[in-house]
């Protein structure tokens, strides 16, 4: 069991540990591990040290289907592109 990469929210590591298991690369997020500085941090850990090489290509790359931000039709607040509901009032992306 390797660490790969740590992330600023637990919103990135779970959609990163997302790809990496479309792509057959078991993986683990732990919350709250403790960073440089001592304060809190989300990171994915690969369970096969083998698969090391391939999840680093594949968190390097990025992604194909690359959304862009979006406006509710509904409530009219700002979404990230990876939400396909808003995350404020629930409505589906136009």
């Amino acid at each position: 069991m390797k660490e790969l990469r740590s992330f600023k929210t637990t919103m990135e590591a779970h959609f990163a540990a997302g790809r990496l298991e479309a792509q057959g690369i078991t993986c683990e997020v732990r919350e709250n591990s403790t960073g440089e500085g001592g304060g809190p941090r989300t990171a994915i850990w690969i369970l096969r040290d083998s698969d090391l090489p391939a999840a680093i290509g594949v968190l390097d790359r990025k992604p194909e289907n690359a959304l862009k931000p979006w406006s509710c039709p509904g409530c009219k607040q700002p979404n990230d592109a990876l939400f396909d509901a808003c995350w404020s009032c629930g409505a589906t992306r136009a």
